[in-house]
């Protein structure tokens, strides 16, 4: 059975709603009202809607985000609606419910929507909320912020039973941190930047004088994390569906206190 998505619309990940005096539930109509848009559909054509959302209560205090669809599209109420809740996964399994009601032939148009909020509060705070996930009362560690210490030690199990060579770890962060084009139809700008450093990721050791190995048992993050050598540059491609006059950013290295380039991505 062939399932086909008709249209999809995303938010702008760097805007702060709470700064705007907004909610989860002006994120959600958002949304929904661009899907529709993108899809060329009417709520009318709409037979089921499935919501991923893991910390609503947690973050905003706000349950029952199936229900919340229908408050900021009144022409979806009455259709059954659901929300799923697997962490990190919320909505790969809205996903996952809505293929199966497809392909069951209960329904022949559903909207599933993803929708979380984690700007409202310091990191401290949020990072308390995200240990939510974790098994209580099993899984806790002594460290502020529990995953990046979990992932830390993942890294440093794998390497016991099977090495790691930290040269992928870098690759990875190398990849990771120059953000130069968060979708493939944000076209990436080249702008100028004076930085004391070009990396996001610096050692304990260039920034306090603290050996790496130090470091990294005072902060709760494998050994792996705290980063020797990274260098940060764009990538040499861009989308095809944005032809335009740039060049990519040189590498800059951390030792370098010039102006460089730095890559963004355009954003409301």
């Amino acid at each position: 059975m062939a399932i086909f998505i008709l249209g999809g619309h995303q938010t702008d990940f760097a805007r702060v709603w709470s700064r705007e005096g907004l909610d989860i539930s002006d994120m959600l109509r958002d949304a929904v009202d661009g899907t529709l848009a993108a899809a060329r559909l009417e709520p009318e054509d709409i037979d089921s809607v499935h919501v991923g959302n893991a910390f609503g209560e947690l973050y905003r205090g706000q349950g029952h985000l199936a229900a919340m669809v229908a408050q900021v599209q009144p022409r979806l109420h009455g259709k059954p609606a659901m929300r799923h809740e697997a962490a990190c996964a919320s909505s790969s399994l809205a996903i996952l419910a809505a293929t199966a009601e497809l392909e069951a032939g209960r329904y022949d148009c559903i909207l599933v929507a993803g929708v979380e909020e984690e700007k409202n509060l310091p990191g401290d705070q949020a990072s308390r909320v995200q240990n939510a996930a974790s098994w209580q009362g099993h899984e806790g560690l002594d460290c502020q912020f529990i995953w990046p210490a979990v992932f830390g030690r993942v890294a440093m199990e794998y390497e016991a039973r099977y090495g790691l060579d930290r040269r992928y770890l870098n690759r990875i962060a190398q990849i990771n941190m120059p953000v130069v084009v968060v979708l493939p139809w944000v076209p990436a700008i080249a702008m100028p930047c004076f930085r004391r450093i070009s990396s996001a990721s610096i050692t304990a050791r260039g920034t306090s004088g603290m050996r790496r190995a130090r470091a990294a048992r005072t902060s709760g993050l494998s050994p792996f994390t705290a980063v020797d050598v990274t260098t940060a540059s764009a990538p040499a491609m861009f989308s095809a569906a944005w032809p335009m006059a740039t060049r990519t950013p040189s590498a800059a290295r951390r030792c370098v206190t010039a102006p460089s380039l730095w890559s963004e991505p355009l954003t409301r």
